[in-house]
């Protein structure tokens, strides 16, 4: 687990907020003098587990009404070469890594 991520008594990640703020804004700062030349772009999203909402979205899987959509599988000993695929830029979908 990253350094920017521990675990409260209870097993849940907690993310340090100040540290996530910091950076978000360092990064919109850097990008807005010279657009992806120092920094990439950065961007968060905050949630809260929520196992109604996963749910719903379980069943809209299992109906059909939303497709995940796949762009390659890896096994966990080819992780590097997922990394490096991804970092192709020309992933369209999620990269599956399968662990035997």
């Amino acid at each position: 687990m990253s350094s920017d991520w521990a675990l409260t008594e209870d097993g849940k990640e907690k993310a340090y907020g100040a540290k996530t703020y910091l950076n978000f804004f360092k990064h919109k700062m850097a990008n807005l003098v010279t657009p992806g030349a120092f920094m990439p772009k950065y961007d968060f999203c905050m949630v809260k587990p929520n196992g109604a909402d996963l749910q719903q979205v379980m069943d809209l899987l299992g109906e059909g009404t939303v497709k995940a959509v796949i762009d390659s599988k890896f096994s966990l000993a080819d992780m590097a070469k997922a990394h490096k695929h991804l970092e192709g830029g020309h992933v369209t979908g999620k990269i599956v890594i399968q662990h035997e």
